[in-house]
């Protein structure tokens, strides 16, 4: 402890508070109040200052108290830790600093062998946080300066030689340095001459280097970087490549504006050296609970040559709460022509190659089983020129509800309650559902010739004659096709128990339909003349079936000594359902138009063409089709519930079904369709785990002549064997393995696996594309077994996992098969080299459809990626190498050629 100066003389009681002081330092802890009408005329501070350290001196002359050893000082908000703190109480300052420890060779304390600092520094004040090699604080005016600083930004750190508050919200760094990497010699760093922080909101330097070690390699005369929470405005980071198509380009070189809190802007476009210039901007809008949309704008001015074309598309959407049974949703989106889709569009939009509109108001009411919704709609085919709308769509839906509900409550009583049934009659197990709905619908189509003559377009049963022509109403010839209706539909179902054992649902669905417009043809010579009916016209159709199904178990506790329990869940279950042949005359929907000739044509008069959408077409033939299928669970038990050592798992499913339909004239019976599946759970033996097969048949109850199937049943054929009653047509077989090491060793080690439960009904599949797109950067390898990879020193030493899935389809009747082999290979060669191969085999044709190679190399706070596929649907490779940090993402190299990139080839 230092002592005090000799040259003072001091008072016998002054002595005695020293003397106290001394000892409320050896309890490490000490409290100094400011006395608040003395801080006011003092112009000090108006706080209570808490502070401890091992050691506490007073220099009660110079008004100087010096924390010595674990320093920590509090103040409000404020906290300061160091090896060193001096507090000035006259001037208010704190000044906090590190100390040194000495260590000696020897005990005698002669010969020096280390000098460090211990407590280095460390103040936090809200959300600031510095550790400097010096920290001094003015407690009245707030404003501190850091020598050699550092402070902290989430997953970065700020560095400077000096900073200085300049304000509450605002610092001053001299010679300052940001950088993801978290070592003392960082391998980059940002550089500034001046940085200016403006707390939670930006840093601005000027002007700014990148640095790898200490080599500069890029410099900017000026720089703003947000460090705002969130969302916040500012200038987008541009990407540099090159395309093997287009060239070079320049992308993603725009702002982004945060206009509140609720809304935002981005506009930005793309430079392509062949192509030209893409763009566009995005607004989007949203408050929680309330409301949400967004509207987007797009461009692209592509250059052919010397001809230049310009494209463009806008799409928006608005989604909003009105009230908590009150919703509306509006989408839409319109091109300048169809070959944007083509150019620019995803690949979706290629497909389709239309563009659609829809709003939506929807309304629900509390405690009812009604909701209400009205539609208007637009499609566009911008491929073939036609477009579809409706205008309006009203529906209005009660939900599946009791027929016959159970009693209310009494209205107009308080406190009533609903009279209570012993037991529920069997007449509440009665439902019904209702919908009810108008379209009104519009539609131009191109399926009209220039002299109002139409072709049949394909054989169809309902000709006698496939080139009989039809000219059409001249009403019709402007294209322009409206068509309005009403549906109703609904349906009455039950569900009860028969004989305690099985579920029983009979059910009634029916639809009644009004149209303003039938279809009616009238004979003219050789051709028909299509003269729709106007008027008030209806439709009733309906079906009616019933269901029924059971489970059946059986159980063996510990066949043949095997110490567990099995199980066999059968669920059988049996389906009918009639429907009436509505085309049949007596119902009227189907006409029979007769030209001189003798040639007929039947038409719906309810056709597609004629009526709305609520409408539609009329079903016909006649059907009574009962339908089987037969589920099978095959599930294994070890352990006790007890010793909560009880494992169960599936071991087996088999599932079959089939139907017939007594009304059809031949072929009566449907294919019997079955499936296979199972899974090992858990490692089996050394490395191999999770061992799968699932198998996929149908079988025909037919014979065939060629590709044609008779009405003669197969078991009835020549020859036939009592072992083959039914011909097998169709098969396919998944089968996939993985072996999983810790050790590239390991795998040739041969030792039991302890199982573990799995959802064996989740079988994995060999993708269509197991490879993946190499040049995804999302692309995500399977997970390595956990290892300590800082033991990989030799190449038995690294982890590894292999898949392997096999696949084969095969069609018996036209005797094609496709066989494919699928593998997929990871392994870390070094704790910092991660590699993933994959491949796909045609095992038919020999021949490789697609591989992938990955290599990441962990750079420390960089990160090197290389993905290759020499063959498959995009060769190419994709090189990057980056910064791994979220915030400086866009700090890196890129190399490419061929794949998949986005963007133009």
């Amino acid at each position: 402890m230092r002592s005090f100066p000799t040259n003072r003389r001091i008072p016998v009681r002054l002595l005695a508070l020293l003397l106290l002081s001394f000892a409320l330092a050896g309890l490490l802890c000490a409290q100094e109040t400011l006395d608040q009408d003395t801080t006011k005329q003092r112009d000090g501070v108006d706080t209570v200052i808490t502070y401890f350290a091992d050691a506490i001196d007073f220099d009660v002359s110079k008004r100087v108290t010096v924390l010595t050893g674990n320093a920590r000082l509090l103040s409000r908000d404020r906290e300061l830790e160091a090896g060193r703190i001096d507090v000035n109480w006259d001037s208010q300052t704190l000044t906090a600093t590190a100390i040194e420890e000495t260590l000696f060779v020897d005990s005698a304390r002669t010969e020096i062998d280390t000098v460090m600092l211990i407590g280095k520094p460390h103040f936090k004040q809200s959300n600031e946080d510095f550790t400097g090699d010096e920290i001094a604080y003015n407690l009245k005016s707030k404003m501190g300066r850091v020598k050699g600083g550092r402070t902290a930004y989430q997953d970065g750190s700020y560095y400077g030689e000096q900073f200085k508050r300049l304000s509450d919200d605002a610092l001053s760094v001299r010679h300052g340095e940001f950088t993801t990497c978290e070592l003392d010699t960082p391998h980059f760093h940002f550089g500034a001459d001046i940085l200016k922080i403006e707390v939670g909101r930006r840093v601005i330097a000027r002007p700014v280097y990148l640095y790898f070690a200490d080599v500069p390699v890029l410099a900017l005369p000026y720089g703003v970087f947000p460090v705002q929470k969130g969302r916040t405005s500012g200038l987008t980071t541009p990407v540099f490549g090159e395309s093997a198509s287009q060239g070079r380009f320049l992308r993603n070189i725009g702002y982004y504006w945060a206009t509140s809190d609720y809304m935002d802007v981005l506009g930005s476009f793309d430079y392509y050296e062949e192509r030209g210039i893409l763009g566009g901007a995005d607004y989007r809008y949203a408050k929680k609970y309330k409301l949400d949309g967004r509207v987007a704008f797009d461009f692209d001015t592509q250059r052919s040559g010397e001809v230049r074309k310009r494209m463009w598309k806008i799409e928006g959407s608005h989604n909003q709460t009105i009230d908590q049974t009150t919703r509306l949703n509006v989408a839409g989106s319109y091109v300048s022509d169809k070959s944007y889709n083509r150019s620019v569009g995803t690949t979706q939009d290629q497909l389709n190659q239309t563009v659609q509109s829809n709003a939506t108001l929807s309304k629900s009411w509390t405690n009812s089983p009604w909701s209400a919704s009205v539609n208007a709609r637009f499609t566009q085919n911008i491929e073939k020129e036609t477009w579809t709308a409706g205008a309006p769509g009203v529906n209005f839906t009660h939900k599946q509800g009791r027929l016959f509900p159970a009693p209310k409550a009494p209205r107009g009583i308080r406190f009533a309650t609903a009279p209570r049934e012993s037991k529920e009659p069997w007449y509440r197990a009665f439902t019904w559902t209702y919908r009810a709905a108008y379209s009104n619908d519009l539609a131009k189509t191109k399926t009209l010739r220039e002299d109002g003559l139409q072709l049949s377009s394909e054989p169809n049963s309902a000709w006698n004659y496939t080139a009989t022509i039809i000219r059409q109403d001249s009403s019709h010839l402007n294209d322009i096709w409206q068509r309005d209706g009403v549906s109703h539909q609904g349906s009455f179902g039950a569900t009860a128990r028969l004989f305690k054992y099985v579920n029983l649902s009979p059910g009634l669905d029916w639809k009644h339909v009004w149209s303003q417009r039938v279809v009616h043809y009238v004979p003219q010579d050789t051709i028909l003349d299509r003269r729709d009916e106007t008027g008030f016209f209806t439709r009733t159709t309906f079906g009616l079936g019933s269901s029924a199904s059971t489970k059946l178990y059986g159980l063996a506790k510990n066949p043949l000594g095997i110490q567990a329990q099995f199980r066999h869940v059968m669920t059988p279950s049996v389906s009918f359902r009639f429907t009436p042949d509505f085309s049949d005359e007596e119902w009227g929907y189907y006409k029979t138009a007769t030209l001189p000739d003798g040639r007929t044509y039947e038409y719906d008069r309810f056709g597609s063409d004629a009526a709305s959408g609520v409408v539609g077409g009329t079903p016909r033939g006649l059907s009574e089709a009962l339908s089987f299928s037969l589920q099978n669970l095959f599930q294994m038990k070890t352990g006790n519930a007890e010793d909560e050592n009880e494992k169960r798992l599936d071991l087996l499913s088999a599932n079959f079904s089939t139907g017939v339909d007594f009304k059809k004239d031949s072929l009566q019976w449907s294919d019997i369709s079955g499936s296979f599946r199972t899974q090992t759970p858990g490692r089996i033996i050394g490395p191999l785990e999770a061992i799968s097969f699932d198998v996929q048949t149908t079988h025909s109850l037919y014979q065939r002549s060629g590709y044609t199937l008779t009405n003669q049943f197969y078991w009835d054929r020549a020859g036939a064997k009592w072992y083959t009653p039914i011909e097998l047509t169709r098969m396919s077989a998944n089968i996939g393995f993985s072996l999983r090491a810790e050790k590239f060793s390991d795998l040739f080690v041969l030792r039991g696996g302890e199982a573990n439960i799995v959802d064996t009904t989740k079988t994995p599949e060999l993708p269509l594309n197991p490879a993946g797109n190499p040049f995804d950067k999302e692309f995500a390898r399977p997970v390595l077994p956990q290892s300590n990879l800082k033991d990989v020193e030799t190449f038995v030493d690294m982890p590894i996992s292999l898949q392997i899935a096999f696949r084969q389809s095969r069609d018996f009747v036209s005797d094609t098969k496709t066989s494919v082999m699928g593998t997929n290979l990871s392994t870390s060669l070094t704790p910092r080299w991660d590699v993933s191969m994959d491949y796909n085999f045609d095992l038919d044709r020999r021949i490789a459809q697609n591989s992938g190679v990955s290599i990441t190399r962990d750079l420390h706070c960089w990160e090197a990626s290389l993905r290759w596929s020499p063959v498959g649907y995009s060769p190419g490779y994709y090189l990057r190498i980056g910064l791994k940090s979220s915030q400086l993402q866009d700090v890196k190299i890129e190399r490419n050629r061929g794949g998949n990139l986005g963007g133009f080839r």
